[in-house]
């Protein structure tokens, strides 16, 4: 496993100074020990850390609502602490944003089980948000295409598939991407239409 920027927080020095010596063993590098929630949210927004790890029960921000604000600002991996374990408890973890949990006292074995959990589920999180936002992408340029060889069929009487196979030339020739020469000309045609708007406008007053 890679060495990773690790927050803890808990209000219980003990169970941080137990917890910061295992990562550091592990040869992880503890970035932050934070006694309460604001401390967390502050150290995670300064200090940019791979892995988080909360208690889910603390003074002035508990863990819950601590994962909520650090992940509207940064979607990070978050393993919550806590004193039991039981099914609600994986349904709030869930819930808030957090990745997995560990029961106190904290065993080595759990601990390096807990982070890989983690870590995978969070990769598994970015890449299906990467092909969300891909599909979204290629929805949006295929419209962008679509009105553009609209446009070059209209303008020069070609065929769908004239107007399309122009386009591609275009792009090749120009060393483009088609998307890029789709945008290039809708912006032409708004220009050119704004233009003959106006002179029409100047022809009714006159």
């Amino acid at each position: 496993m890679e060495p990773l920027k690790v927050l803890v927080a808990d209000d219980e020095a003990l169970i941080t100074l137990s917890l910061a010596d295992q990562l550091q063993g592990l040869g992880h590098n503890v970035v932050g020990a934070a006694q309460n929630g604001s401390e967390a949210i502050e150290m995670a927004k300064h200090r940019q850390p791979d892995l988080i790890i909360l208690d889910i029960k603390m003074p002035d921000v508990d863990g819950l609502e601590t994962a909520k604000v650090i992940n509207q600002c940064k979607v990070t991996p978050i393993i919550f602490l806590t004193g039991y374990s039981n099914k609600e408890m994986a349904r709030m973890a869930g819930e808030s944003g957090a990745f997995g949990y560990l029961s106190k006292p904290v065993d080595q074995r759990d601990l390096v089980r807990a982070i890989e959990i983690a870590l995978s589920r969070y990769r598994e999180m970015v890449k299906l948000k990467e092909e969300i936002s891909y599909l979204e992408w290629t929805i949006e340029a295929r419209k962008v295409i679509e009105r553009a060889k609209g446009i070059v069929m209209k303008n020069f009487g070609l065929t769908e598939a004239e107007a399309m196979m122009r386009m591609q030339k275009v792009s090749r020739d120009q060393n483009i991407k088609l998307i890029k020469l789709a945008k290039s000309i809708i912006f032409s045609e708004k220009s050119r239409l704004g233009i003959t708007e106006k002179r029409v406008e100047r022809a009714k007053r006159n």
